[in-house]
């Protein structure tokens, strides 16, 4: 079931899935039909990354599908030490952040060997966070040579509870969350055999760490991240809404300045911490001076006989902002290079925006709705026969806009509609969509005509 590239079934139809294997991934809509005969849609926005959304119109659910992916997915590169599981525990909050990710992770020219894990609605604490989905953590995250993941970055955002669960009660756990996640994150960094990494990122996440009481979280504290809460708040140890983050002399993660955006001081309390034991303060928030911390990091030998690493923050990776907004390296994109390569992994350097490889993409028509034209914006990756097309909402084609063999350019390609149809004649207002085609890639997304 292939909803992306435009094909699938009607609401009368049950498909047998079959077998799925890594790397697969379904995207799918949910269907309603109603005593009166009429259907409803549930799907979700912001192609999947947004709020759940209603809809009478299947086109509308198709165009913004949810997503289920069989992990392992992404696959190792030869002479890489392991790739990248990315638990987007905002999903839904601040942006989303995953976008925040995913262009860092573009500008590294890592998009290819990431996997994501969504914990979807991660406010309401329904259980579904990572640990509530493996079930045999040395086969699914750690396996066999070459291993699945080497390193698992975890990003809460703002949220404020619920961040890294530590079991239910009658297990131990003392945290509102009954996924047991520390205790997967211990045996990960206890038991892989290729120099694991960790990176733990929220506004509220140290703070909540530093509290659980569950024997996972107790592990993780006293084994592979040492460290104090100083304050829940930065604003408490005199940092601005939004304080500079310097690292201290001598530390492997950067960049030399970044912002961390407070942009609501009632949402953004950001974490102040103190680096003990085998810990040491890799950041700090510049105002206060190097004993509070924003980035604890620590290396430490595991039961493998290798090295384990953990980078705790105490601000959520979306959050990063840069300093200078002029230059061409993001900070966002160097922080995150740091950690996979305090992670032992060799990361290029970022290739800046001027520098980014052609991509596909489908832009949002501006303005939308509109009346009485509309301009779309794309880019293709590849040199091939590309088209782009306007449909009704009944799926019939209304206006063929581009129809032919192109190649990438820099500044990529727009086309205007001017609400016609093939024959030079005027639409009436409602709903229609616009499809890109080009060589191994389908996007279609929606446009409304108000007149």
């Amino acid at each position: 079931m292939d909803i992306a590239n435009g094909s699938y079934p009607n609401e009368n139809s049950a498909e047998n899935t079959g077998i799925f294997a890594p790397g697969d991934v379904v995207h799918y809509f949910l269907g309603a039909r109603n005593t009166s005969d009429q259907w409803s849609y549930w799907h979700r926005a912001l192609h999947g990354q947004g709020d759940s959304h209603h809809t009478t119109v299947i086109d509308e659910a198709a165009v913004d599908p949810c997503e289920w992916s069989v992990l392992p997915d992404a696959g190792r590169e030869n002479g890489d030490l392991g790739d990248i599981l990315y638990v987007d525990d905002a999903d839904d909050r601040g942006g989303p952040a995953q976008l925040y990710f995913d262009w860092a992770f573009r500008l590294l020219n890592l998009e290819e060997r990431v996997d994501r894990y969504d914990i979807l609605d991660s406010s309401a604490l329904r259980g579904n966070s990572l640990a509530s989905r493996v079930q045999n953590i040395q086969n699914q995250i750690i396996g066999d040579a070459p291993e699945i993941y080497q390193k698992i970055l975890w990003n809460s955002g703002n949220r404020e509870s619920g961040l890294l669960g530590d079991g239910d009660e009658s297990s131990g756990g003392t945290g509102p969350k009954k996924s047991d996640d520390c205790s997967l994150l211990f045996a990960f960094l206890d038991s892989h055999p290729d120099n694991p990494g960790v990176y733990a990122a929220g506004d509220d996440m140290a703070e909540e760490l530093f509290a659980l009481g569950g024997a996972g979280a107790v592990s993780l504290r006293s084994v592979y991240i040492n460290f104090a809460l100083t304050s829940p708040d930065h604003e408490v140890v005199g940092e601005p809404v939004s304080p500079v983050i310097v690292p201290n002399t001598g530390m492997p993660i950067g960049p030399p300045q970044m912002i961390a955006y407070g942009g609501c001081p009632i949402i953004n309390d950001f974490d102040v911490m103190q680096a003990v034991s085998a810990a040491q303060n890799n950041s700090s928030y510049s105002s206060s001076g190097s004993a509070n911390s924003a980035v604890v990091i620590q290396a430490t030998p595991n039961n493998a006989g290798t090295t384990a690493r953990f980078v705790l923050s105490g601000f959520g990776f979306n959050h990063i902002r840069d300093d200078v907004p002029s230059q061409e390296d993001t900070d966002r994109a160097v922080h995150l290079r740091d950690i996979l390569q305090y992670f032992e992994n060799i990361i290029q350097e970022p290739v800046g925006v001027d520098a980014i490889a052609f991509a596909n993409e489908l832009g949002d028509a501006y303005p939308n709705p509109f009346n009485p034209s509309t301009r779309i914006r794309y880019s293709i990756k590849s040199h091939g026969h590309v088209s782009l097309m306007i449909y009704n909402a009944a799926g019939q084609l209304v206006r063929s806009l581009v129809n032919e063999v192109q190649s990438p350019r820099k500044e990529g390609f727009s086309v205007v509609w001017d609400g016609t149809n093939n024959a030079g004649h005027t639409v009436s207002s409602g709903v229609y969509f616009y499809k890109l085609t080009a060589p191994g890639f389908a996007k279609t997304k929606k446009l409304v005509l108000l007149k």
